[in-house]
């Protein structure tokens, strides 16, 4: 994510690209002598300036959206009534409030935060829930969807072999899912998925996906137990292996695979002096491609494992 402290870096900077982290009390990292701590600095023109415009930000992007509220309000109640300023818009297509407490306490908590937010939409809803256990199940739930979308671009190429597709949705624990979706979109486990769907081009890495499975691989989490053989699946498509290799610097862990198949990439002859060898693996400075033993192409892979 990329943090922002105000609307106009939001939206000049970010907002094309990404979906900026907008920081209205301020941050320690970016501006720390700014942050916004007390009431009296709610004078100070830098800060009134900020948060105006936030305010203004968001009272453009905010109509029609769904909102979604985690972790009510703070105990602060400066802030809260900064948020409520920034919350005064109408035209919500949803407002979903997550917090343990009741309607009457947070009313009297923050009135105005309430007023804005209840009155800001025809469907409100009010879950009494831990805000950490709802993004936890929004984090699962979103995960599930995008894979779910990612194994269905295999059904082409399982139709054009004559093989049937059945639909895939992987139940595991959030930290698998997204090692899934990492491998799915060849983004290596040092860095943060980032792709809202699956990318067409991941279709390669579906399909072998799916002939694992059909051909009664075992899942180990992210990865699969296939002919006596740990098997990772990165997406590679379009780029030379040994490009996507130099890319995979990862910190070691417990348990490497055997074999990461580098579904939709070429194996180029590329000279050994293009290519950086590392240092070996080591928590400082992993060498590229990790310990697997061997990174094949999906030809090379249906080949070594008669599929």
């Amino acid at each position: 994510m990329r943090g922002a402290l105000d609307g106009r870096t939001a939206q000049s900077r970010y907002g094309a690209s990404v979906s900026p982290l907008v920081k209205f009390h301020g941050c320690l990292h970016i501006d720390r002598e700014k942050t916004l701590w007390s009431t009296q600095q709610l004078a100070e023109p830098t800060i009134t300036d900020r948060i105006t415009t936030c305010a203004n930000w968001l009272r453009l992007i905010l109509p029609g959206k769904d909102l979604v509220v985690v972790g009510f309000w703070t105990d602060w109640g400066y802030l809260n009534g900064v948020l409520a300023d920034a919350l005064n818009a109408r035209g919500f297509n949803s407002v979903t409030v997550v917090d343990p407490a009741s309607d009457a306490a947070l009313q009297t908590k923050a009135p105005a935060l309430w007023t804005n937010l209840t009155t800001g939409t025809a469907n409100f809803r009010h879950i009494q829930a831990s805000g950490a256990d709802a993004l936890a199940e929004l984090q699962v739930a979103f995960s599930r969807v995008w894979l779910k979308k990612f194994f269905a671009l295999a059904k082409p190429f399982l139709e054009a072999e004559g093989k049937t597709y059945s639909s895939i949705d992987p139940d595991l624990p959030i930290e698998h899912l997204y090692d899934l979706r990492r491998d799915a979109e060849g983004t290596p486990y040092d860095r943060a998925a980032q792709s809202k769907a699956p990318p067409v081009h991941a279709s390669s890495a579906a399909f072998f996906h799916t002939l694992l499975l059909q051909a009664g691989a075992t899942r180990q989490n992210a990865w699969y137990e296939y002919g006596g053989k740990r098997v990772r699946i990165v997406q590679g498509a379009g780029e030379a292996m040994n490009t996507v290799r130099e890319r995979y610097k990862e910190p070691p862990t417990a348990i490497q695979p055997d074999v990461i198949v580098c579904a939709g990439a070429m194996d180029l002859p590329v000279p050994g002096y293009l290519i950086s060898s590392g240092a070996g693996a080591s928590v400082v400075r992993p060498s590229p491609g990790g310990a697997a033993t061997s990174w094949l192409t999906l030809e090379q892979a249906r080949a070594e494992f008669g599929l």
